[in-house]
């Protein structure tokens, strides 16, 4: 997309650790939307699992994995420990930029099961959503897809102002297990992803450094 676009992508995650598929939809945002950056969100406390590593740790990684990708900007202000909600930080970050449209980047998956994240219909009074395949179709309940309908687009220019929209995103992700990576990294496997390029070297290299996930 040309320069001077004002829309800002939302990429969060625990990103435990972070990898190729996170780093591929961060560089394909950029260039498939209307954004100026997109912003890297490391959960706080997500609510739906356990947390291999630190807060702080899964922050430092992010920088490594995501430094050399123009555009794209960690952003440190989740505190550990404490559950931050998707809603709770859409929120503020609308109240600090009225004018910035947000596009909120999910996993088909994740957008499946929208129902049961906290305050998720103002989701849309705050961001459009572009949902990536992840190998995964669309699956929607009667009730999703009743109050879904009318809100998809196909064209990312959609999304440069506004709210509400939901893009079908066309991207192909390296298809990356993060739960699947902890365990063989825990079994000692400390060059697993390093060649097929699944986790940036130099978090791989943290990771070992930090004594993370087991090894």
């Amino acid at each position: 997309m040309p320069a001077g676009n004002s829309a800002v992508a939302v990429l969060g995650g625990a990103f435990d650790p972070p990898h190729a598929g996170h780093t591929h939809l961060a560089r394909a945002a950029l260039t498939d939307f209307p954004v100026r950056e997109v912003r890297i969100l490391p959960n706080g406390d997500p609510r739906h699992r356990g947390v291999c590593a630190p807060w702080s740790d899964r922050v430092a990684m992010c920088e490594l994995a995501f430094a050399g990708i123009n555009g794209a900007v960690v952003r440190r202000d989740e505190s550990p420990g404490v559950a931050r909600y998707s809603a709770e930080t859409l929120r503020a970050m609308r109240q600090v930029e009225s004018d910035t449209a947000l596009i909120f980047i999910v996993g088909a998956d994740a957008f499946s099961q929208l129902e049961s994240w906290r305050e998720w219909r103002t989701l849309f009074d705050w961001t459009h959503f572009a949902v990536a395949p992840r190998g995964n179709e669309l699956t929607l309940s009667p009730a999703l897809a009743d109050f879904c309908a009318g809100r998809f687009c196909d064209n990312p220019s959609e999304l440069a102002a506004g709210c509400g929209k939901i893009l079908r995103w066309n991207v192909r992700a390296p298809r990356v297990s993060s739960s699947e990576l902890r365990e063989q990294l825990g079994l000692g496997k400390k060059g697993v992803g390093a060649g097929d390029g699944l986790i940036p070297l130099n978090v791989l290299e943290y990771a070992c450094e930090r004594a993370l996930y087991g090894f």
